[in-house]
């Protein structure tokens, strides 16, 4: 009686937690920085700020992850800025009056001359809303510090992070889940198991340049906020308090 108890504990907690995976390993900033979904990044004071921002958690966002990393072309063409983001396979409205922007505008043209073109660039930065309601995209990026810029570097697409992930787990209970990475940096994760059906959503960003950051509007205990992208095998790593889970992309 007592094992059958546990067997189905067991079951039932498996189920919950196959979060991402069909596999199982053992700024002082004038604004608020903001993540893709519009809301203030919570910045807890008694969330010590000296906890290593790449293990996993499952607490607030903290201070020091309140800057994310984007890498993608850059170029200035009539006077007008345009950044493609490698990771989310778009074109993303750059801040020309915050942060690092002139600097940045002055790196590029040191790099490129008086001809212009196109440049790869990695830099920090965080999203505010755009309040251009007729604009094509709805936030505005902001870029607080740049990392490297070069030449004759392109975007792989092979190695675009949005779109559809899909895992399902077969040990001891059939487990089917989705994980979708939108463009707009928003996020809908939903898994099947049996009768159990749950959906997580919020936002993904870049904490570098393979590690994603999950912020969860739908707040969801047994999930961690970290994942990591493998260039090699091209699967996401998704850490959760019972181990690392795998997804691969439909």
């Amino acid at each position: 009686m007592k094992n059958n108890i546990l067997k189905k504990s067991a079951a039932i907690l498996i189920a919950v937690t196959a979060f991402f995976s069909c596999t199982m390993n053992k700024t002082s900033m004038q604004d608020t920085p903001k993540d893709v979904a519009g809301q203030d990044v919570n910045m807890t004071p008694e969330v010590s700020p000296a906890r290593d921002p790449n293990m996993m958690g499952l607490g607030p966002v903290l201070p020091q992850e309140s800057n994310f990393y984007f890498g993608g072309i850059f170029d200035i063409r009539e006077g007008v800025t345009y950044f493609y983001d490698c990771n989310s396979a778009t074109y993303i409205p750059i801040d020309t009056e915050k942060g690092d922007y002139q600097n940045v505008v002055k790196r590029y043209k040191d790099m490129t001359g008086s001809t212009g073109g196109k440049v790869y660039v990695q830099f920090r930065g965080y999203f505010i809303n755009n309040n251009n309601e007729t604009a094509a995209y709805p936030y505005i990026l902001v870029m607080t510090y740049l990392n490297d810029m070069q030449m004759n570097v392109e975007c792989n697409k092979d190695d675009v992070i949005a779109g559809t992930w899909e895992c399902s787990m077969s040990s001891f209970i059939d487990t089917k889940s989705t994980l979708v990475l939108g463009s707009d940096y928003k996020f809908t994760y939903k898994s099947e198991s049996n009768d159990i059906k749950t959906k997580t959503t919020g936002s993904w960003l870049m904490s570098s340049g393979n590690r994603l950051f999950f912020n969860y509007l739908t707040f969801n205990p047994h999930l961690g906020h970290t994942a990591m992208y493998n260039e090699q095998t091209k699967t996401l790593f998704v850490t959760t308090e019972k181990g690392t889970l795998i997804f691969k992309k439909k």
